[in-house]
């Protein structure tokens, strides 16, 4: 038998610590307590983080919205608006919009006759 395979010496078996400086049970358990604490943190930053951002966007729409409301029939056709499309164009996807604007979009009015023909 061969003496290195068969004498086991512990301190190879024993893998080195990954941070040196944590020597005492208690530091590992205040780093531990400081890693869960962070990680709560990000996971609520997110949750209302994005809740803020949804909201602030909603009241940026209906100012926009109101806005344009207080514009006159001719001011909204320079714009190429009228009172109906208002909220369509306030809550648009831009690139829905450009789409349509550019006449490549899927979507498909159901009494496009014409797109029907086209597409027979």
């Amino acid at each position: 038998m061969n003496p290195r395979i068969a004498e086991a010496h512990p301190a190879p078996l024993m893998p080195f610590p990954a941070n040196t400086r944590l020597s005492t049970p208690q530091a590992v358990a205040l780093e531990a307590r400081r890693a869960r604490d962070a990680m709560l943190m990000a996971a609520l930053r997110d949750l209302f983080g994005g809740t803020a951002a949804r909201l602030l966007a909603w009241r940026e729409r209906r100012r926009a919205i109101a806005e344009l409301r207080m514009l006159s029939d001719r001011e909204l056709s320079d714009i190429g608006l009228s009172r109906e499309t208002i909220a369509l164009a306030v809550t648009a996807n831009p690139a829905e919009e450009a789409a349509l604007v550019a006449g490549t979009s899927p979507m498909v009015a159901a009494n496009d006759v014409v797109a029907a023909r086209a597409a027979a």
